[in-house]
This record gives C-alpha cells, structure tokens and sequence, in this order.
C-alpha cells in the first residue's frame, strides 16, 4: 500500500498515526527440527588409546637403566674411569670432603681433556651435599679426578 503525501497530512490533521503492518514472508519450504546427535562408537578410539599406552610402557620399558657407582676414596684419586662411551650425568654427592680436595669429571678415558664438571678447592665439610647434574651430556666417557686431598663421591649417570 502506498501512501501519498496530501493522504499522509490529511490523517496527521485528524489526529491519527501512520502505522503499517509488519508481514512475514512465506516460507517456500517446510523448516524442519534438527536431527539428534548421532550416536557416536567408541571402539576404534579405545583401540587407538589402548595402543599409545602399550606403546609408551614399551618406551619405559626399553629406556636405559641408571647406573650408580659409589667411590669411597682413602686416598687421592687422580684417575678412575666410570664408564666408556657415551652418556649422561644425572647426579653427583659429595661427602666427607677433606680441606683442599678437587673433584672433577671429565668427558674423557683419563683425567685429561674436557672438564664437564670441577668443584674447585673445597674446604673441609663433614656434611653430605649434592649436585644436580640432570642430562649433562659426555660422549667419550665419564672419568672421575680426585686431586689436593680425601673426600667420598657418588656419581649417578647413565
């Protein structure tokens, strides 16, 4: 419907309102509900998961073992080898340090070449203490120096 402007004034001069209806397009097709979720089968999942975890405890399972040496020291060491190849240091304690003794590791089959780890000069201490050594890597091998004077070590490596 359309409206003129002179009709438009005449019902504003009446006191009326302009008001038009709102009409809703008809729909061409039928709208339907959505459909329910489908249900969903588990199995081939469970089956996937059930393989990851089989395959991570064989992992576990096949991982290199730590390998602790424990070196009590009466007298100054100057060369003990700890392992051949390579590998990783996991963990060093320290006990029973005498004044002025040296602990160094070396990534090496004597106590020569790279130096991985030293203490320096440590003073006499009675108290146990340790060193975080966690996936320090040596490729050659692991050799242990003790030098100046006495103290006990325990190295953990793989």
């Amino acid at each position: 419907m359309t409206v003129t402007n002179e009709q438009l004034a005449e019902i504003q001069r009446k006191g009326g309102r302009v008001r038009q209806k709102a009409r809703a397009k008809p729909v061409s097709e039928p709208v339907e509900a959505p459909a329910a979720a489908p249900e969903i089968d588990l199995t081939e999942f469970k089956a996937e998961v059930t393989e990851a975890i089989r395959g991570i405890e064989s992992a576990v399972r096949a991982a290199p073992k730590v390998k602790s040496v424990f070196v009590d020291n009466i007298g100054t060491v100057a060369d003990q080898p700890l392992k051949t190849g390579a590998g990783t240091i996991q963990r060093l304690a320290i006990s029973d340090v005498k004044n002025n003794s040296v602990l160094t590791l070396y990534d090496s089959l004597t106590a020569s070449g790279s130096i991985i780890y030293s203490t320096g000069t440590m003073g006499a201490n009675s108290q146990p203490f340790s060193v975080d050594l966690t996936g320090v890597a040596f490729f050659t091998g692991l050799t242990l120096a003790i030098t100046g004077a006495n103290c006990k070590a325990t190295i953990v490596y793989e």
